[in-house]
């Protein structure tokens, strides 16, 4: 029987109030990324997805492979902030899933070779709220299922209860040491991964803003599948996901999609981006006199 306690989630929030300090922070993001797939999940809630557009990119849109994936009214916060570009977007729904079909997906067609999937340095970040897992070791987002070839996402049980983990080629990246993530909370995760450079390769997962898990070892012949579709399930899991973003380049956490919650909502993460302003405008004082 399970008794692990539930946790609450440290997703990044931002507050309406500190979005005039955004532009700022969006001017210092450390990478030069480019966003080749963001499937936002924009719909009516009680729809039923039949596809999804990419809303920034050059990846196709996605398809469903039922009825049984619908729109949801859940979301991580009202807005959605990209430190990458600087902008900020409406929130309003989400993809959700009541676990009725084994393996329902939806499905972005990635061509038989060098699609925009098929690259050795690559971020994919998604917002998740499970309530419940069930089948073990499901991914929630793949690109070639990363058994023997390719990656995924997925939950995986250990100890009676489910963590997230990434797997690549077969290596697990893999968190057993923060919340679970079938604790019926809203929870920001990525799957960063950088191999072009020899000796520098890594894959670090990321729950709510923090590593934690890297692997730094067995990376150097990763091939990425090009055979494979990218795929977002939520067949095994009753809950939501939202806001599934690949970018072509090993993100800093820092330029991670922020969920705001409702105005009004106060939280120290403005705050700390206030702070860190100020803190640089000082110190570019002191080196400049």
């Amino acid at each position: 029987m399970k008794t692990t306690t539930k946790n609450k989630p440290k997703i990044h929030h931002l507050t309406l109030r500190g979005l005039s300090l955004l532009p700022i922070l969006a001017a210092w993001t450390s990478a030069q990324a480019s966003t080749l797939a963001w499937y936002r999940m924009e719909g009516t809630a009680g729809d039923v997805i039949s596809s999804v557009a990419n809303s920034s990119g050059t990846a196709a849109g996605a398809t469903a492979s039922d009825t049984t994936i619908q729109y949801g009214s859940s979301v991580a916060g009202s807005h959605i902030y990209d430190p990458v570009s600087g902008t900020t977007v409406a929130n309003t729904s989400s993809m959700a899933f009541n676990g009725t079909t084994t393996d329902a997906f939806l499905t972005v067609t990635d061509g038989s070779t060098s699609g925009p999937f098929d690259v050795a340095d690559f971020t994919v970040e998604m917002f998740v709220k499970i309530d419940t897992v069930l089948t073990n070791n499901r991914p929630f987002v793949s690109h070639g299922g990363g058994i023997d070839s390719g990656w995924n996402v997925r939950s995986v049980e250990f100890s009676s209860d489910q963590y997230a983990s990434g797997t690549i080629s077969g290596a697990n990246v893999f968190n057993s040491n923060k919340p679970v993530i079938d604790d019926g909370e809203w929870h920001h995760l990525a799957f960063v991964v950088q191999t072009s450079t020899s000796g520098s390769e890594y894959a670090r997962l990321y729950m709510d803003g923090d590593l934690v898990r890297e692997k730094t070892t067995g990376l150097d012949t990763y091939v990425p599948n090009v055979s494979a579709d990218f795929l977002i399930y939520g067949g095994d899991y009753v809950g939501f996901s939202d806001e599934v973003r690949f970018s072509n380049t090993a993100l800093d956490s820092s330029d991670f999609l922020v969920a705001i919650p409702e105005p009004g909502t106060l939280t120290l993460f403005g705050v700390g981006i206030a702070a860190a302003i100020l803190a640089a405008r000082r110190n570019s004082k002191q080196n400049n006199s």
